[in-house]
């Protein structure tokens, strides 16, 4: 049997993504694979921990354990990292997403393991991925699809061609070159090779410069981050984004290599802000709240990335939090109604799809 340490972080607000995240993963794995499932949080809600513990039962071999991440939130004020944007000077960079940086010191005794960002759909057993070849990296993730475009920004700033915007001050040490920057929802940690890290010193700087996960790991470990293939952490905000479609030569390779990716994808990651599943069906109450919406109107929301936002900003309602049978009905038409075939759409209804085996065999509302 394959034992292979797989690593999410998450606080209570995460419980939807995690659960479909933690049941693709078992759903999809071989039967001669078995996953070591570790959710480093905070106060997790005992009540979603059984929940978790309920599905991951299910699949005799595999485990799951939470790991309490307060002592290390304490000791390098993870709480404390401001973010640079001008208009959200008061507000913090989440703790949890900090705690993939702990996968080195919490699971020290491992060789490797696999970090996964909870907002993840895996679709295929991941024994492949956990033997990829490290070369003396200290971990593999994959190249940014938005690499090039950052890049191409910096040029149009240094050139005094473009205004200068916080998201492009991150690495503001004198750094140019952006040919290289990972997208961190998918790590692989080649754990022996962090034994001489000072976390203390990575996490001032992330204090010093206000770096999020990924600018301090790009920042900080530049040269020993290995590229993997895009299948292993295929980010959907990119399937449609403008700006790749209208500067395609920033990003390396034509449009059509991205949709070629995407059929060989092991991972799925609904990696941008208003694109994540269960933001749209909580807080969506113009279609869902009805029994009779409109299913295709409603998916063709998500072939419309303008839309995202709108949906995200809505208010949840606490009505369809509380009718579990109006949910599963709702997943189910979404699945089964709506005849949208967009690549959008296929990839949200696998969700969906999920999220109502879910309901239906646990009982458990993702």
């Amino acid at each position: 049997m394959k034992q292979i340490p797989i690593v999410y972080a998450s606080d209570n607000n995460g419980i939807n993504q995690i659960t479909v995240s933690v049941y693709s993963l078992l759903k999809n794995k071989k039967p001669e694979t078995n996953y070591e499932i570790y959710v480093f949080s905070k106060d997790f809600a005992e009540a979603s921990q059984v929940d978790l513990e309920t599905i991951v039962n299910s699949y005799p071999g595999s485990t799951i354990q939470f790991i309490d991440c307060k002592e290390y939130e304490k000791r390098f004020d993870l709480s404390g990292i401001e973010m640079r944007d001008e208009g959200l000077r008061n507000i913090k960079w989440p703790s949890p997403t900090y705690y993939r940086l702990l996968t080195p010191l919490i699971l020290k005794d491992k060789e490797r393991a696999i970090y996964l960002d909870i907002d993840t759909l895996v679709l295929s057993d991941l024994t492949e991925l956990f033997e990829q070849q490290f070369n003396g990296y200290a971990a593999g993730a994959i190249n940014h699809p938005v690499a090039g475009w950052i890049k191409w920004m910096n040029e149009c700033i240094r050139n005094n061609t473009m205004e200068e915007r916080w998201i492009y001050k991150h690495f503001n040490s004198g750094t140019t070159e952006y040919d290289i920057y990972i997208q961190a929802g998918m790590f692989l940690f080649n754990i022996p090779m962090w034994k001489d890290v000072d976390f203390d010193k990575l996490f001032a700087l992330a204090h010093e410069k206000n770096f999020n996960d990924e600018d301090l790991i790009n920042y900080s470990f530049k040269g020993q981050l290995h590229i993997l293939p895009n299948k292993y952490n295929y980010c959907v905000h990119f399937v449609n984004d403008t700006n790749y479609k209208n500067f395609p030569e920033y990003f390396g390779k034509p449009i059509e290599k991205f949709d070629e990716e995407l059929n060989q994808a092991q991972i799925i990651h609904f990696s941008a802000r208003g694109i994540k599943p269960d933001y749209i069906v909580n807080q969506s109450t113009i279609y869902l709240m009805s029994e009779t919406g409109d299913f295709d109107k409603f998916m063709n929301l998500l072939e419309d990335y303008e839309m995202f936002s709108m949906i995200y900003d809505m208010k949840k309602s606490p009505q369809y939090a509380q009718r579990m049978k109006l949910l599963a009905d709702t997943y189910q038409k979404i699945v089964q109604q709506s005849s949208k075939s967009g690549v959008y759409s296929k990839l949200f209804r696998k969700w969906f799809l999920y999220a109502y085996e879910i309901l239906n065999k646990y009982g458990i509302k993702a």
